[in-house]
């Protein structure tokens, strides 16, 4: 039993049983994913694709048991032939994969900590010295971390910045998350409580069944807003504010989160049912991110972890947080295996692990050989503590 998603368990899921939610878990993810799909092929000349985007539950044992609400106009198809003819029909019903710009298939190189002009020069100079083949920068600390769409003060002139970035031959992506965040916990109050009352005056924001805004409960970003990106006027608000971006010469962006539409009693713009919000919104919010480039003559990525069925119409998608440890490597291989025969062609991974401490070195060079082989071949890490 292949398919069901990028999975960090096992890839033959024969004997087991699969979450079929989209979920942000930090490290040691096991049987939770943040991009599930309710397809799965295999090798008796058969598989299964249901059209939601509801979670469904798989559990396959001598027999292949689904939980999952049923809602109107759900279909279900079975997938007739050998495994890459099972894949095809998949891939013909959520979409085709989208080509990412040739650039996209050099060497990316991040790292949360770099938060200022010496900090870019600084690697920069570095891959002038040892003659690194690089061609995208990732930028996660870059903006106010009130906005998201202003930079921060601790950059001299992002203008130029952007432009030493182009000059050395990279391409620039910048960290986005899809939240309006609270007040309380944003260094810019007064930027925040504005955007806040003019997404929820205008009704640009996901609301719950009573009309009232959708708050993010609890976790990352507790007490955000989340904006509506079904609703065309939303969009277009949103992204003005981040038009500056593409003009400076940025193209493109790491599309993290988008996990955090909880409960059924959520109402969006375009009809999405409550039942289904929660899958469904990380890929509203990437394709968001897509059009937008695409209207403003941009041939940029985005960098997403979380997705559901279709993810692959919009890349380019990351395994998200995992320790620098052999287990959680394994779990990487696992992850871009399942990931590819779900459809999702154009994935990678953090090398050497995201979090805890620093790799040993054979953990490092394997990895490093491992992402060779990958259609992303990123270094990232957090800052260590």
């Amino acid at each position: 039993i292949w398919g069901t998603g990028e999975r960090f368990d096992r890839v033959d899921q024969m004997g087991g049983e699969t979450c079929g939610q989209v979920v942000e878990h930090f490290t040691r993810q096991g049987r939770w994913t943040y991009l599930p799909a309710p397809f799965f092929m295999t090798d008796a000349g058969y598989g299964y694709y249901r059209d939601t985007r509801c979670s469904v539950g798989m559990a396959f044992g001598k027999e292949i048991r689904m939980a999952s609400p049923v809602l109107p106009g759900q279909e279900d198809t079975w997938l007739l032939g050998d495994p890459a003819r099972q894949l095809k029909t998949y891939m013909g019903l959520t979409g085709a994969p989208a080509l990412p710009p040739e650039w996209a298939f050099g060497l990316w190189i991040s790292a949360n900590g770099w938060r200022c002009d010496a900090d870019v020069e600084e690697q920069l100079a570095a891959l002038k010295k040892y003659d690194a083949p690089a061609s995208v920068m990732v930028l996660e600390a870059w903006s106010d971390e009130s906005t998201f769409y202003r930079w921060s003060d601790a950059w001299k002139d992002p203008q130029r910045m952007v432009k030493k970035v182009r000059d050395a031959g990279l391409h620039l992506v910048l960290w986005q998350i899809p939240v309006i965040k609270s007040a309380e916990d944003s260094p810019d109050r007064e930027a925040v409580c504005r955007d806040r009352a003019v997404a929820v005056s205008k009704g640009w924001v996901i609301r719950k069944a009573d009309g009232s805004p959708y708050v993010i409960p609890e976790r990352w970003f507790e007490g955000s807003l989340l904006p509506d990106f079904t609703n065309p006027e939303a969009c277009e608000w949103w992204f003005s504010r981040r038009d500056h971006l593409l003009l400076s010469g940025v193209e493109g962006f790491k599309t993290d989160g988008g996990e955090f539409l909880f409960g059924s009693d959520v109402c969006l713009h375009d009809g999405t049912p409550g039942l289904e919000a929660h899958n469904a919104y990380p890929l509203q919010y990437i394709r968001a991110y897509h059009e937008w480039m695409r209207r403003r003559g941009v041939l940029g990525v985005t960098f997403s972890r979380a997705g559901y069925a279709g993810a692959q119409t919009a890349p380019l998608h990351w395994a998200g947080d995992q320790l620098s440890t052999w287990e959680e490597l394994k779990a990487q291989l696992t992850a871009g295996l399942s990931a590819g025969l779900s459809g999702i062609v154009f994935w990678g991974f953090d090398i050497g692990g995201f979090a805890g401490e620093l790799p040993e070195a054979e953990l490092y060079l394997r990895a490093t050989a491992f992402a060779c082989f990958c259609p992303i071949m990123q270094w990232h890490a957090e800052t260590p503590g």
